[in-house]
């Protein structure tokens, strides 16, 4: 399709912005796959994501987004550190082969949700009816559009191409060329070199080679047949040519020894309850006494599939059967034959015997009541807001207790599941109660106890810690209130890489976050920041020194001693406030040090900081300043802080040199003056000593006319010479 063209651009935006849409985006499409038509959640995240593409759109009429595998390109380039959430919907749209992804203004939250609906779809039915970019136009959404690339078409016709020496198998040959060429490369007969092989090896001779190898090659070979056999179809629909193969792959299974068998049923099973493989495209083409024996492993193993499965398994080894049969069956195609199986309801597994009765009589009498609006809304009302996996994580823990050896494996699967889940989609509340109930829960037998330790250990990998506190820039100030929790609930081992963090974040707000996150668990994290003092950078000294002051430790203070000549006069000033806080005498010598520091910036600063010193030394030091001579703006500057810096010790004794510089009279620098006797008369309301209020009372009525009715009002007199 050739895309409709229209004025717009991505270019310009900002990539932080787009990255949030498209996660909104694709935890909408998410929560459309999961959850039913109508749903709060459902409701309110496609509502967020159309708000969040108006407002992208604001003053432009449409973005464009290209697809590339995993990754979203813009007209500035590509989207760099796209969250796992937003990776899985863009491989959705990469897998529907979609190349172009355009969003006007105006898109609807409905839209939204069409659109989401139409990707959960299956690539094979958006074909049959006519493509992604049809389904998308026939459906009314008008403000998406999708144009499409058919990488299919692109293959490559080389006859072999090589690779670390070794031959690669053309992309055109079959799925059982493929097993063959491949499995020959590895294991085959030197008399088979330079053969056109696949064209002549049976599955009959297949079988009898790989029956003849050593035991250890069966879980490779295992896993290259499922591997193969996984990646047919992936369309969801196979081709005459997969059939073919796999009808070819399924004698092979058929004449394969017994344990070399089982192991392949093994790993057949595992990725059905890992939901990666469909049992289904295998199961028609297996032979009869295979298709059984691969149910009877099953049940023998315990294994977890999902009931629909089963029942079909069950239904499917039946028919199988029906092959060897002496009366003659009319042909079925396999895929008719699996189609009734699946249309069959096996609903007393899943409807209560007394609801099932009750249904039943509305559906005879067919007189089935339909909800006034009140009544839907009522019933809407009830849906809970909460996601149905933190339901379910909540569910299997609770159950840990009382289950037996033989679900052990299924529950930590599927708390390994639901674990990965929760960080894709950035529920880090979910992983929070998740780490919390696990740390709560006491077990006596030692396989429950290893089953805990083993899901606690993945909240401490390296992996999962940098995954959560990469979500901190990625899905924003929304969720750091919910990664804060995460972070604090599992505390220490979150330290390191906070630090790392801190020391090389160039925004402020994140720099902050990380900050606070440490400030609240700096008991635990000061052992790391004390190893951390010798870095260079003046920056990060501050804020590891906040972190120890934090702790209110007075035995770190013999590492803050190490601060003391810091060459920055910023560190060196939070070390000196360090100090101070513990009130320990090291804070007044840096002071006192630091005034007569030739550097103005860092004196002026150590003077702002006199004020939370007692020191007597300290407060002489600044009535020197209050006496020096200088008539420059600096000078003035030093004296109204040093003004201040007094007024909050409240050291009476500077009281006489007020009282002289109040009655001075000045010719030059008026305005200074007259701004520095305004600190001064300001100042002495600060103190608690009665001098103070009889100073005031006295500039109040002899003071000149501007400084006497500032002293007025802070006595409640008035007065003022004129």
């Amino acid at each position: 399709m050739e895309c409709e063209r229209t004025d717009f651009v991505s270019a310009g935006l900002d990539a932080g912005l787009i990255g949030s849409v498209v996660r909104e985006f694709a935890g909408a499409s998410r929560n459309v796959s999961s959850y039913p038509q109508g749903h709060p959640v459902v409701v309110q995240s496609c509502e967020r994501t159309a708000e969040m593409l108006s407002r992208l759109c604001a003053d432009r009429e449409a973005i464009r987004l290209g697809v590339a595998r995993e990754s979203l390109l813009t007209d500035d380039g590509p989207l760099e550190n796209l969250v796992p959430i937003s990776r899985s919907f863009v491989r959705a749209l990469s897998h529907h082969g979609v190349a172009l992804l355009t969003c006007r203004k105006g898109v609807t939250a409905a839209e939204i949700e069409a659109f989401s609906q139409i990707l959960a779809e299956k690539r094979a039915e958006l074909f049959a009816k006519g493509g992604i970019e049809q389904v998308v136009r026939e459906a009314g959404i008008r403000n998406l559009e999708v144009c499409c690339v058919q990488y299919d078409a692109f293959q490559s016709r080389d006859s072999c191409l090589e690779e670390n020496g070794h031959r690669r198998i053309p992309c055109h040959h079959s799925l059982w060329g493929v097993f063959v060429e491949r499995f020959l490369q590895e294991y085959g007969d030197s008399s088979f070199a330079g053969l056109d092989r696949k064209s002549f090896v049976s599955s009959e001779a297949l079988a009898g080679m790989v029956n003849s190898q050593p035991r250890e090659t069966i879980t490779q070979i295992s896993a290259l047949l499922v591997e193969l056999i996984r990646n047919s179809g992936e369309g969801g629909q196979l081709s005459p040519e997969e059939k073919t193969a796999l009808e070819k792959i399924g004698e092979f299974v058929g004449g394969l020894k017994p344990e070399l068998r089982r192991q392949f049923f093994d790993n057949v099973l595992e990725l059905c309850r890992q939901q990666e493989f469909s049992l289904m495209e295998v199961l028609p083409y297996l032979p009869t006494s295979a298709a059984r024996e691969l149910l009877t492993r099953s049940q023998e193993n315990n294994v977890v599939l999902p009931p629909h499965i089963l029942e079909s398994m069950k239904h499917l080894t039946d028919a199988l059967m029906l092959e060897s049969a002496p009366v003659p069956l009319p042909p079925v195609n396999q895929e008719d034959r699996l189609a009734i199986v699946f249309r069959e309801e096996i609903v007393d597994e899943f409807v209560p015997a007394e609801y099932l009765e009750t249904l039943k009589k509305l559906v005879t009498s067919q007189n089935i009541p339909v909800p006034c609006t009140d009544d839907f809304r009522g019933l809407v009302s009830t849906l809970a807001d909460d996601r149905i996996e933190s339901a379910v994580s909540k569910i299997i823990l609770e159950s840990l207790s009382s289950s037996v050896p033989e679900q052990l494996p299924a529950l930590k699967r599927n708390l390994h599941d639901l674990f990965h889940y929760f960080v894709e989609v950035g529920d880090f509340h979910s992983l929070e109660n998740m780490y919390a109930r696990l740390g709560e829960l006491l077990f006596e037998d030692e396989e429950l106890d290893a089953l805990k330790e083993e899901v606690l250990e993945t909240f401490l990998s390296p992996e999962f810690l940098e995954e959560v506190l990469y979500g901190v820039e990625n899905w924003g100030k929304e969720k750091f209130s919910e990664i804060g929790d995460l972070i604090q609930r599992v505390g220490e081992p979150f330290v390191e890489p906070l630090l790392d963090r801190l020391a090389g974040e160039e925004r402020l707000t994140f720099r902050r976050y990380y900050l606070g996150q440490l400030l609240k668990m700096a008991d635990k994290a000061k052992v790391a920041v004390c190893a951390r003092l010798g870095d260079s950078r003046w920056y990060f000294i501050r804020n590891l020194v906040s972190i120890l002051e934090h702790t209110g430790d007075r035995e770190l203070l013999v590492h803050l001693r190490k601060l003391a000549g810091f060459p920055h006069p910023k560190a060196r000033q939070r070390v000196i406030e360090a100090f101070l806080s513990f009130e320990d005498p090291e804070g007044d010598r840096l002071l006192l040090l630091e005034l007569l520091s030739r550097d103005t910036e860092a004196r002026q600063s150590a003077i702002q900081l006199c004020g939370r010193s007692r020191s007597p030394e300290v407060a002489a030091a600044l009535i020197n300043i209050l006496e020096k001579r200088g008539m420059s703006p600096l000078d003035f500057l030093e004296k109204k802080s040093a003004i201040q810096a007094l007024a909050e010790i409240g050291d009476s004794s500077v009281f006489f040199l007020f009282d002289r510089m109040l009655k001075a009279r000045h010719f030059l620098h008026l305005s200074l003056w007259r701004n520095l006797k305004k600190e001064i008369v300001c100042s002495l309301g600060k103190y608690e000593d009665p001098s103070a209020l009889l100073l005031l009372q006295q500039v109040a009525k002899t003071g000149q006319r501007e400084i006497a009715t500032l002293a007025a009002q802070l006595t409640g007199s008035s007065g003022g010479n004129g």
